[in-house]
């Protein structure tokens, strides 16, 4: 049989909103499937070439997986919608080889049973990242599996019933077949010119049919294991212990590594990473004493490696065609870049240890100064980036500088100054501010070009427009560029550092640029001032360009932190954060703070900034390196809003809601607005979301609510996908609530779809989902979901037992405050007989449901002779608390303690209060042992003496334990009580 070329083939396809094909879709949108699967011609872009299918599914859509009659009408009345609006319709098809499904398990032998489900899943995964990446965010789609004979298509169609999509200018053509080949003709007009018309871009990125492709695969596709392993092996195995074994030290490389040292460039030592280009003549070198030392040290796991990737390999060239023949060759590429970087840190490191004095320039506080670079724009440390970069305005105010690139400029001119003081004071004079700086850009001062940008940015004085903002960024870094290349001699030692750093910063953000941060790495390190080491240490702290390296970042941000005041606040956040824990003792965290807050107020004194001003209002409301000081903290808050800062605007708007001031409250939520509708901010329409979501406000309105996280999730607002994930979970829409929670991708949404895959009595019931969501809920700090995972490995009724697990998360949750965890954790402890961490455990339940059954469980242990805490006195005591506190089984156990006398004095009339005491209470087996004493006429005033009454009630006694052991009603209860405690544990909403 013929081996699988490829199994998943994606395409995409496109047809004009007056074309038959879209007008055919539109028509047997509401049909059944029989006549749609019949007249697949009449609306296929592919018929062509896969003919008709044996059979069509009904329509599914990013929601659904069937539609009812009145959705399917629906659907077809926004598909009428677009085409009236002009919009394109894209046809994308999905084709699998049968083969390859049946191997991954999606189809069975005999093609009888199709996993229909699974496929709409992975398909609805597929197509939103596809047109995420077309940013199509806003079109709507619908689907239909197509069963042919050995292959199964998904076809899907999409359309925006508002169209968003970028226009360009395209030559009209007409297309004619010569020679049985399809031809096409430009049309002409009556001059004979090309007829032009601006349209809808059509045409798909191969980039958004590869993530397609790409996620249909990795879904389907039962590899990750190996995958993590490869990675891990790579990474953990090999990399990591390289520090282990420095080379310079040992004999077999100590001649290699001493040649490559010789052979190192005279640059600056920034520089000497593997990829470098300035590093390409020597990765053959890197790559020898890589290979010396993987034999040497890691022979088994490269052979283990080798072995897993040569597997992947072949899934991936099986499953994707020959495209992935590359795969071994870039994993072994990753080893060999980590393994040089690794041998290239130790040279650098050589290097200090051998060198008085490095190469790097030292550009110090006072040569940095307004003379030199003006000031210094603010980064915050951005917690959500969801701001809106591709909002196409309809008008466009660029104003075209009057001087050519080659007569510009930077300078901090008078009137450039003046301009920044109007803009950030307390009631801010944008036109006078905007009049100045547009007369600055005029003559070619880029500063001021590249502060027009912030403008439309920002929406100061003016209403944010991304298309002018990027305009001006893109000549300001045209103008920093040509500066770069032109500058004086006399210059070039400070100058050319703050111009490196300034196009750094422009291809960090993407201003003006595509986002590069490879380029903006490069100039950084050519720069070398203390703004741009800080920026590289960010970069590395993010992961951005570079691998995410905390302790490197900690070093960079603390070479920097007595000139930089950004630096010295993220470091000390760094170690507020547990994230430099090898630091703690050697940085003082407060004193980082206190440096970073002087520098901050001191820059704002010399140039207001509205970004600073929002950092240091909130250092004085956290108390971060000063006295906590509320009121003068929203002073430098209400000044950054003032200035139109989207993080002081959100911030105050919270500040206002929790005041209770109805006059306030209002001002928030018109703040809020203007950020959300103005300036396309996701946490404003996220907080106008929590705001209608709740009665707090007296604005309650779920139906507004729901609007404001959609268009927040829109713009990429993981927090606002789990609140619609949250709210779809109350109204009981299972699939709603999954679909926005796996969106959401934390762990706060991890524990929630934790909690309904292990619901077995909910139809999205899945064991295995259920505990990998609540493990990574867990081990990013959920209590409950440590709690819940542990308590599941404990009990082994959804998942297999596993008490290795049981006692990791469920200490984590005792660690973290749960008694729930902590109760179940002491009796596990207490069962294997380890009573002193039992004890520590039970000791933490305090709580008035769980203290008398720890208190119970004390006094057992302490009661029991053969154990290590083994103590009479105290475990009556416990006993009788837990009775104080309602436990009725504490009452018997010491009824039939002091009826034994084994380990405290025998006291029968005492033993009998304290049974029936547990009877009156409801205990089962006091009641029984009552029962049976008086069947047998055992009393205790009457008839017998006192030894043969010791010997009754002790022989009573005895044989009763015997029988309650054996109970299996009894044996339900307990089990039925212990479940009422580990439940009781759980989040409850």
């Amino acid at each position: 049989m013929e081996e699988i070329k490829a199994g998943v083939v994606v395409v995409t396809e496109f047809c004009r909103p007056h074309s038959s094909k879209f007008q055919g879709y539109i028509d047997y949108i509401n049909r059944n499937e029989a006549v749609r699967n019949d007249n697949t011609q009449k609306y296929n872009l592919y018929q062509e070439y896969m003919g008709n299918p044996k059979k069509t599914t009904a329509l599914f859509t990013a929601e659904k997986d069937k539609l009812s009659n009145e959705e399917k009408d629906n659907l077809k009345q926004l598909f009428e919608k677009a085409q009236e609006n002009e919009s394109i319709m894209w046809q994308t098809v999905i084709s699998f080889d049968n083969r390859w499904l049946k191997q991954n398990g999606i189809i069975n032998e005999e093609e009888s049973i199709i996993d229909e489900s699974k496929i709409k899943d992975v398909t609805r995964g597929a197509v939103r990242r596809m047109l995420e990446n077309e940013k199509l965010e806003n079109a709507i789609w619908s689907g239909a599996i197509h069963f042919n004979t050995d292959n199964l298509h998904i076809h899907i169609a999409t359309v925006e019933p508002i169209p968003m999509r970028e226009k360009k200018e395209y030559i009209q053509y007409s297309y004619k077949y010569e020679k049985g080949k399809r031809v096409k003709e430009p049309i002409l007009d009556e001059n004979g010119n090309p007829i032009i018309k601006t349209e809808y871009k059509g045409r798909f990125k191969q980039s958004s049919i590869e993530k397609c492709k790409s996620y249909v695969v990795n879904e389907l596709v039962n590899d990750k294991e190996n995958n993590i392993k490869i990675n891990n092996i790579i990474r953990e195995s090999i990399v990591k212990q390289k520090k282990e074994h420095p080379l310079s030290k040992d004999k077999e490389f100590a001649k290699a590594f001493d040649k490559l040292y010789g052979m190192m460039p005279d640059v600056n030592k920034n520089l000497w990473n593997y990829n470098n280009p300035i590093m390409a003549g020597l990765r053959k070198n890197i790559d020898e004493i890589s290979k010396m030392y993987i034999e040497k040290y890691h022979a088994d796991e490269y052979r283990e490696l080798i072995e897993r990737i040569e597997t992947q390999r072949e899934i991936y060239e099986q499953s994707y065609g020959n495209g992935e023949k590359n795969y071994k060759e870039n994993k072994l590429k990753d080893l060999y870049t980590r393994m040089g970087n690794q041998i290239l840190k130790e040279i650098r490191n050589y290097d200090k240890e051998i060198s008085e004095a490095d190469n790097q320039v030292d550009i110090s506080e006072n040569q940095l100064n307004e003379s030199v670079i003006g000031e210094t724009i603010l980064d915050i440390e951005k917690v959500y980036e969801f701001q809106d970069e591709t909002n196409e305005d309809i008008e466009d105010y660029f104003v075209e500088s009057e001087a050519e690139i080659e007569n510009s400029y930077y300078k901090w001119s008078r009137k450039y100054k003046k301009a920044k003081a109007l803009l950030h004071q307390e009631k801010p004079d944008y036109e006078t501010a905007i009049m100045l700086l547009i007369e600055e850009h005029n003559n070619g001062n880029v500063l001021a070009t590249y502060e027009l940008g912030e403008i439309y940015k920002h929406g100061r004085g003016r209403q944010i427009n991304s298309k002018t903002a990027n305009q001006y960024y893109g000549r300001a870094l045209e103008g920093f560029m040509y500066q770069l290349k032109e500058i004086k001699e006399e210059e070039r030692k400070s100058g050319e550092s703050y111009l490196k750093y300034r196009c750094g910063k422009m291809f960090y953000y993407g201003q003006g640029t595509e986002q590069n941060y490879e380029t903006a790495i490069t100039f950084f390190e050519e720069s070398n001032n203390e703004y741009a080491k800080y920026m590289l240490g960010k970069m590395m702290y993010y992961g951005q360009g570079t691998d995410k390296n905390l302790d490197e970042a900690f070093d960079m941000f603390m070479t920097v932190a007595d000139e930089n005041a950004y630096a010295a606040y993220k470091a000390a956040n760094m170690l507020e954060q547990g994230e430099a824990n090898d630091n703690i003792e050697k940085y003082n965290k407060e004193e980082l703070y206190m440096k970073a807050l002087k520098g901050f107020v001191k820059m704002e004194d010399r140039q207001e900034d509205d970004n600073l001003e929002f950092r240091i209002g909130m250092m004085y409301i956290n108390g971060m390196g000063v006295s906590k000081d509320t009121d003068k903290g929203i002073s430098w808050i209400e000044k950054a809003a003032e200035g139109k800062n989207i993080y002081a605007i959100n911030k105050l708007a919270n500040i206002y809601l929790d005041s209770g001031n109805e006059e306030k409250i209002i001002t928030a939520i018109n703040y809020l607005k203007d950020a959300a509708n103005n300036g396309k901010d996701a946490m404003a329409m996220y907080t106008l979301g929590n705001i209608y979501s709740t009665e707090k406000y007296g604005m309650y309105d779920l139906k507004t609510a729901k609007n404001w996280y959609m268009k927040s999730e829109n713009l990429g607002n993981e927090i606002a996908s789990y609140k619609l994930g949250k709210i779809y979970l109350k109204e009981n829409e299972i699939k709603k609530s999954v679909m926005h929670l796996e969106k959401s991708n934390n762990k706060f949404s991890w524990y929630t779809l934790g909690k309904i895959y292990l619901d077995n009595e909910s139809e999205m019931f899945n064991a295995d989902k259920g505990i990998n969501y609540m493990e990574q809920a867990a081990k990013e700090g959920n209590v409950f979901a440590q709690y819940i995972a542990g308590k599941e490995y404990y009990k082994g009724k959804i998942v297999n037992v596993n008490y290795e697990k049981a006692i990791l998360y469920l200490s984590q949750a005792s660690n973290q405050d749960n008694e729930f965890a902590s109760y179940i954790l002491g009796k596990i402890h207490k069962d294997t007989k380890d009573y002193k961490n039992a004890q520590k455990e039970f000791a933490k339940c305090t709580n008035e449901y769980l203290r008398p059954y720890a208190e119970y469980a004390l006094g057992k242990m302490y009661l029991d002779k053969e154990g290590s805490i083994y103590n009479p006195k105290r475990g009556i005591e416990y006993m009788e608390r837990a009775v104080i506190d309602g436990n009725s089984s504490a009452a018997f156990s010491l009824g039939i303690t002091y009826l034994k006398g084994d380990v405290v004095k025998q006291n029968k009339l005492l033993g009998i209060s304290w049974i029936e005491k547990a009877a009156e209470s409801g205990n089962e087996y006091a009641k029984e042992f009552l029962e049976n004493r008086n069947e047998k006429n055992i009393n205790v005033n009457k008839n017998f003496n006192a030894g043969r009454m010791h010997a009754m009630i002790l022989s009573n006694a005895t044989q009763f334990l015997k029988k309650a052991l054996k109970n299996e009603l009894q044996r339900r209860q307990n089990i039925k009580e212990h479940e009422r405690i580990t439940n009781y544990g759980e989040e409850k909403e």
